[in-house]
């Protein structure tokens, strides 16, 4: 009986002790989570308000066939109608919350507590691709219930060969950059220290093989519906993606280098906009130093990520085109994902990556309100005045045509002299018909105008607004 009550005294303060800080550990993590989610609203606050959204979101546009032949989202063209169907501060909720969900549940998959996983999905779906391209939601979200469906079948006990092939002929007629996040939903299979090592890394060689195929699948699915709803086979990428299709073996390895460069340029960007700094990144070599062990016997997961950070980057190199940090999605989120995994379970490293991962969503935060303020500010601005400047009902005009250019010295000209930028500010004022007369053959069908007969002061400048009487054309032309 003594003996009994020895061991019980010896062993209950280290019980004592790992208790409260595993309570501790609960409540620093629980409550990073909540502010996490406070700075994911702030962040994302003003995206439901905004005047204009992206330039070619599906709302500015009743034909959408230009869309179809340039990116060959053949999905997103049928659902054309139905997209516009709904207003666009609708996509935006949407768009938020199902990026939230569908991160949640592949934290979750990592074998996250409750807490930590919403901690993790808010500074994931805040990171800066995620909040650029929150301007085009309704784009975006079939997408997102496609990742949806590849959820629900991995539930439902689909092989994931079939979830790949599926997933990929779907997803590369919508957002093609979203299919390249899906092996993380089997990132759990691999995590998984307990199975043999050997096992796990030709798991890991069937997932890479069936992905690709995957990709593949979808190209050639894309290719078989241009034929049948664009009579083309190949998309035909406009010439502001400035491609560089590879023609040699030279021409290879200069895509291969611009892509390598584009990684470079935008994988600092992403965690400078987080706030990482060199103590930042001393801190987490120094946790990869103490959990070495762990860290390479869970090697297939490490690498099933660098093999997603860098898929994008890969599809990319036959025609190298001009990458944006938007589309960087899978990037984004295994920086953020590595990160919450890097520390480990104990209760130290829940403290230690939820203050890492707090640091990312408060700054991320921060540049989403500063991102978003600007949208609304330089679209407010042009909207204002061009309504005070088109009297009466813009629709009663068959098409409003925009002349002039300004100087490129002006903090108004980055939007102004970009046609592109300024078709969904017209298309806001009520008018369909937009025409550039800054693209040739844009402006053959406007005639000759009479005297101005509005005018409003505008960046040094002055916007007039003069008739073609005789085809009903308004024609908004600035002059410095």
């Amino acid at each position: 009986m003594n003996t009994t009550t020895d061991r019980i005294a010896h062993v209950l303060p280290g019980f004592i002790h790992d208790s409260r800080a595993t309570l501790a550990a609960n409540f620093v993590v629980t409550a990073a989570a909540v502010l996490a989610m406070l700075f994911l609203l702030g962040g994302y606050l003003a995206l439901p308000t905004l005047p204009v959204f992206g330039h070619d979101e599906v709302h500015y546009y009743v034909d959408f066939h230009f869309k179809l032949v340039e990116d060959g989202r053949w999905l997103n063209y049928l659902l054309h109608d139905f997209l516009r169907s709904l207003p666009l501060p609708i996509w935006s909720l949407l768009y938020v919350g199902l990026w939230w969900a569908l991160m949640y549940r592949i934290a979750r998959g990592c074998g996250f507590d409750v807490a930590y996983a919403a901690l993790t999905a808010s500074a994931i779906v805040m990171a800066s691709p995620f909040l650029e391209m929150s301007l085009w939601p309704a784009s975006v979200v079939p997408s997102l219930l496609l990742i949806g469906l590849a959820i629900a079948m991995q539930a439902h006990g689909v092989a994931y060969p079939v979830i790949y092939m599926v997933s990929g002929m779907l997803m590369f007629g919508a957002m093609q950059s979203m299919y390249f996040l899906l092996p993380l939903l089997f990132l759990r299979e691999f995590l998984d220290t307990a199975g043999p090592l050997r096992a796990r890394w030709w798991l890991l060689f069937r997932h890479m093989l069936w992905w690709v195929a995957g990709s593949v699948a979808g190209v050639v699915v894309v290719c078989l519906m241009l034929v049948l709803l664009a009579g083309i086979w190949f998309p035909q990428p406009p010439e502001w993606r400035n491609t560089q299709p590879v023609e040699s073996l030279a021409s290879l390895l200069s895509n291969i280098a611009y892509v390598a460069q584009n990684l470079a340029i935008h994988l600092e960007t992403l965690l400078r906009q987080g706030g990482v700094t060199y103590g930042f990144m001393l801190v987490c070599i120094i946790a990869a130093l103490l959990r070495a062990r762990t860290l390479l016997l869970q090697a297939p997961a490490l690498l099933l990520l660098v093999a997603v950070l860098l898929s994008f980057f890969a599809f990319s190199v036959p025609l190298a085109p001009v990458i944006h940090l938007r589309s960087l999605f899978a990037m984004a989120t295994v920086v953020i994902l590595g990160l919450a995994i890097l520390p480990g379970h104990t209760a130290f490293g829940r403290v230690l990556g939820a203050l890492l991962l707090l640091k990312l969503v408060h700054h991320y935060s921060v540049y989403g309100q500063d991102y978003l303020d600007v949208q609304r500010t330089e679209t407010s601005v042009l909207l204002t005045d061009l309504r005070e400047l088109v009297p009466g009902y813009p629709t009663a005009y068959s098409a409003l045509a925009l002349e002039g250019a300004m100087d490129p010295s002006k903090p108004e000209a980055r939007r102004f002299n970009d046609g592109s930028l300024m078709h969904p500010i017209f298309v806001s004022l009520g008018v369909w018909d937009f025409l550039d007369c800054k693209i040739p053959q844009r402006c053959d069908r406007v005639g000759e105008t009479g005297e101005p007969i509005a005018v409003r002061p505008f960046a040094g400048g002055q916007f007039e607004l003069a008739v073609d009487a005789a085809n009903n054309i308004g024609v908004v032309r600035y002059r410095e």
